[in-house]
């Protein structure tokens, strides 16, 4: 993608217009202010006579409460932050204030033509209807072939029947909504699906990964903070940004859906999560699915690699492909998938990922119905599943649902320290295989799970280490029991290998070629000139060992 308005607005500074703008129009309290009007709506409709891109720029010497604002067919960039209408520089956001009837500023043109409509440094909140007969989108409504970027801007406090940030809408049209950094999407709340944002349809939405928060939403159905109905949803660099090697990732956190998809909630087979370096934190569903729901042939793909052509990084400590703490009904009996829920015909592919806290009665890490789920590079730990009378918590569970069947490849993974409570916590079966799952693990480590594999059906395995995988039906090769010290202190949740680990340098890619670098970027199967190669040299689990930190002692 070229650079977008609002990346060279941010560069350059929007307050010196870039030359796509044909004119500016200056919004304050014109009694005291060098402003050209005193609403908003004035502006905008100003611009719609001039025609082509212009730029709104916003006084904070103005007040905007009980606003219903409307774009029609007109580009704008909209501006805020300044001061004063003559102001060169920007501060704080610009307040405006919704009627708690409309959505806040309504973008919706009448026409087939593609509007760009850039938003910077806005702060939108009390919009909305909530109820049975509320508004579609509390902050913002769009709908046609316009093209939305919002930048430094929170859109917060909104309801709506969908979409209480923010509804993007494919009637007349098929809209994007690009959120660029500094932007959070806060306390929404919809009566039905999309607490932060619902995309109905069609559409895509682009995250920055750096500094964008859809955070605290609430949604009464699903998809508390996101909710994609046949569209797209896209992480990482979207404007093909230089290399960065300190960006900080775009977290989905702390939202709550009463029933499925507690951070994102993907249905339809046109709809897809394509995600570098997001944070999947802290969100909670009752039914299943706490931190991702797919479901209708929906898919997921989650990592941190960009490659080589979109060469944006977050650095290793912030764990920015991540999901954790996510949780399901407490844990209640029938509770499903506390990181990610995948239903009939869904597809999850998870690579360099930490799966991490999270809580459901079965399946705490994930819960496969009839779907596919490919892990590659991930460790999965600390997650917490509930035993019943009748049912093993598991930490993966899979289930076949005729006539689709599972299937699950797991490639280079750490499973270690996950736990099934009963009356005290006791380490967890990691996979449990419903009979007519297709199951193949390679290259990974099982660290003190009892049974670490419980499958109904054969499968197969290469290159496992573990204390029980490998038993049951199927073809199991190259197994090594497992044996102390293979990590550097796993007391502290620290499952990189050691040097002296017999994992180190212990297989080839005979039977799995990895297709991504590890969880910290290094590359798989880097040869220990000092260790003895025992089938080859890449090493089992979530890390290839880097040698640095492989004495334990960090």
């Amino acid at each position: 993608m070229r650079a977008s308005l609002v990346g060279l607005a941010l560069a350059f500074g929007a307050g010196i217009c870039n030359p796509t703008c044909a004119a500016t129009f200056r919004v304050g309290d014109t009694s005291t202010d060098s402003c050209d009007f005193d609403t908003i709506q004035q502006a905008i409709d100003a611009a719609a006579a001039t025609g082509g891109q212009n730029y709104i720029h916003l006084a904070n010497s103005g007040s905007y409460s009980s606003q219903a604002l409307s774009i029609g067919d007109q580009s704008l960039l909209i501006e805020g932050g300044y001061a004063r209408c003559d102001s060169a520089q920007p501060g704080a956001q610009t307040d405006i204030a919704g009627d708690a009837i409309n959505p806040v500023l309504r973008i919706q043109p009448s026409g087939s033509a593609t509007y760009n409509v850039s938003l910077i440094r806005l702060h939108l909140h009390g919009g909305g209807t909530s109820g049975v007969f509320g508004t579609l989108g509390g902050g913002v409504y769009v709908s046609g072939n316009v093209k939305l970027h919002i930048a430094s801007t929170r859109i917060d406090g909104n309801v709506s029947l969908d979409g209480g940030g923010i509804f993007v809408d494919t009637l007349g049209g098929t809209p994007s909504l690009q959120l660029d950094p500094g932007t959070w999407i806060a306390g929404n709340h919809a009566t039905y699906f999309g607490g932060g944002i619902a995309l109905n349809g069609g559409g895509n939405l682009y995250l920055s990964a750096d500094d964008v928060h859809i955070d605290g939403n609430r949604a009464d159905d699903a998809g508390g903070g996101i909710f994609a109905a046949n569209a797209g949803v896209f992480v990482g660099n979207p404007d093909d940004f230089n290399m960065r090697i300190d960006v900080s990732g775009a977290s989905v956190s702390n939202n709550v859906a009463s029933a499925v998809g507690g951070g994102l909630y993907l249905y339809g087979p046109l709809a897809s999560l394509q995600a570098n370096e997001l944070i999947v934190d802290g969100n909670s569903a009752s039914v299943r699915g706490g931190g991702i729901a797919a479901e209708g042939a929906a898919r997921v793909a989650m990592q941190r690699d960009y490659g080589a052509l979109l060469p944006w990084q977050c650095p290793s400590w912030r764990e920015c492909s991540r999901l954790s703490n996510n949780t399901v009904g407490g844990g209640a009996p029938g509770t499903l998938g506390g990181a990610i829920s995948l239903g009939p015909g869904a597809r999850a592919d998870i690579a360099q990922t930490i799966i991490r806290g999270n809580l459901a009665q079965d399946g705490s890490a994930a819960y496969v119905d009839g779907a596919t789920l490919n892990f590659e590079g991930v460790l999965v730990t600390a997650n917490r599943s509930v035993r019943t009378l009748t049912q093993a918590g598991a930490t993966l569970r899979t289930r076949f649902l005729n006539p689709a069947q599972a299937k699950v490849t797991i490639a280079y993974v750490t499973f270690a320290g996950n736990v099934e409570h009963v009356d005290t916590d006791l380490p967890a079966i990691d996979i449990v295989a419903q009979q007519n799952t297709q199951l193949a693990v390679y290259s990974s480590a099982f660290f003190d799970a009892v049974y670490a594999i419980t499958a109904y059906s054969s499968y197969v395995d290469d290159c496992v280490v573990s204390g029980g995988a490998g038993s049951g039906y199927g073809t199991h090769t190259r197994l090594l029991q497992f044996t102390a010290g293979n990590f550097n202190n796993p007391d502290a949740g620290d499952y990189r290998l050691r040097n002296a680990s017999p994992a180190n340098d212990y297989c080839d890619a005979s039977a799995y070629t990895a297709r991504f670098r590890d969880l910290t970027l290094t590359p798989r199967c880097h040869d220990d000139p000092l260790k003895f190669d025992i089938f080859g040299r890449c090493d089992v689990g979530a890390y290839e060992s880097d040698h640095i930190f492989g004495d334990g002692l960090q």
